[in-house]
């Protein structure tokens, strides 16, 4: 039996794992990540980002950053 998840092939998300050397969801946070620190760059309102990113809370955004860039989102802000 072949797995599907969103109507897509086991086959696909090998082939996107091979073009791209990353999973989808690893990609999918990478954006989400590069948005919340764009919008923290702007001074958004931390409390604000995480929805608008699709993150669970300010808590998953600020391990996120931190394990993508290496710096807290205050340390962004600060810019």
């Amino acid at each position: 039996m072949r797995y599907f998840m969103w109507g897509v092939s086991a086959r696909r998300w090998h082939l996107f794992k091979s073009a791209t050397g990353v999973t989808v969801g690893q990609y999918v946070e990478k954006l989400r990540v590069e948005k919340a620190v764009h919008m923290l760059r702007q001074r958004v309102k931390v409390a604000s980002i995480p929805r608008q990113c699709g993150l669970q809370s300010a808590n998953q955004l600020r391990s996120l950053v931190k394990k993508h860039t290496g710096q807290l989102p205050k340390e962004l802000t600060a810019r």
